[in-house]
């Protein structure tokens, strides 16, 4: 899955030279400081650093 067509109910996040989309509506359970910790299960897990435009 890549970037959404629309990113209209997505908020982006950040790690290394990774970006990943997030829909709305589960940020509010999830990001804490600005910051969602994310596993990907067989890779690790990383915090993700919302990117504000």
């Amino acid at each position: 899955m890549g970037k959404p067509e629309s990113l209209v109910g997505f908020e982006v996040f950040i790690t290394e030279d990774v970006e990943i989309y997030i829909e709305k509506i589960i940020l509010d359970k999830y990001v804490i400081d600005n910051e969602i910790l994310m596993a990907i299960e067989g890779i690790g897990r990383f915090k993700l650093e919302n990117i504000k435009d």
